[in-house]
């Protein structure tokens, strides 16, 4: 079924009002938690095939928005639907070369997403496998090789758990509260010290990106 024009309408209004938060706050936060999950969920539903270019551009949107949360495990499954989204729409869709370029870099995407996490090591198989028939498997392996090898700065596996995300809007409002949502020289170290002391209390053991990567943080 296609979207109705009412749900454009409201498909916009929210990803408007995803675009405000990002300026005001510099980035996308727990605030766009409700308004992206309401966009998933209307693309989900969505069935109609000669919109699967609207359907595309929003699967990265929302890939791009939930990676600069630090949802990486949920951005990193909407970047798969955005792959077989492609796939589905077969070769003469990548015959753009804008299009054959922006599919390489969500190929690439998933692949580092899988390997984000610290210890991590997916060789991603299944993309290479899924890509293949499309960009031929020595290119698509090539493509998720280097993705995987240029991940430098690794996160706590823990984020990637459903017992972290169910807890981490919550823990990130509260961290806003006692801190403010300003930046400033040196802020990361008491975010993270909060974030830590928040999480242990929710039987959550969580390690900063200065405690896995080492090195000097600001």
């Amino acid at each position: 079924m296609a979207y109705t024009e009412e749900q454009t309408d409201r498909l916009l209004e929210l990803r408007d009002g995803i675009e405000a938060n990002r300026e005001e706050y510099v980035g996308v936060t727990y605030r766009d938690t409700a308004a992206l999950e309401e966009i998933l969920g209307a693309i989900e539903e969505h069935t109609a095939e000669d919109e699967r270019e609207d359907d595309l551009a929003m699967l990265r949107y929302l890939g791009d928005c939930y990676n600069m949360m630090g949802r990486h495990c949920i951005s990193e499954k909407i970047y798969v639907k955005a792959v077989e989204c492609a796939v589905s729409m077969g070769a003469e869709h990548l015959s753009d070369e804008d299009e054959l370029e922006a599919f390489k870099s969500d190929i690439a995407m998933v692949a580092k997403l899988r390997n984000i996490y610290n210890g991590s090591r997916d060789s991603c198989d299944d993309i290479v496998e899924l890509t293949a028939g499309l960009i031929g498997e020595a290119e698509a392996r090539k493509t998720v090789d280097d993705a995987a090898k240029n991940v430098y700065i690794k996160y706590d596996p823990s984020e990637g758990t459903e017992e972290y995300l169910a807890v981490i809007d919550e823990v990130e409002r509260q961290i806003d509260e006692e801190l403010g949502s300003g930046t400033y020289m040196g802020k990361c170290h008491e975010v993270w010290t909060l974030k830590k002391s928040l999480l242990a209390a929710k039987g959550i053991e969580w390690h900063s990106l200065a405690e896995i990567n080492g090195g000097y943080w600001d």
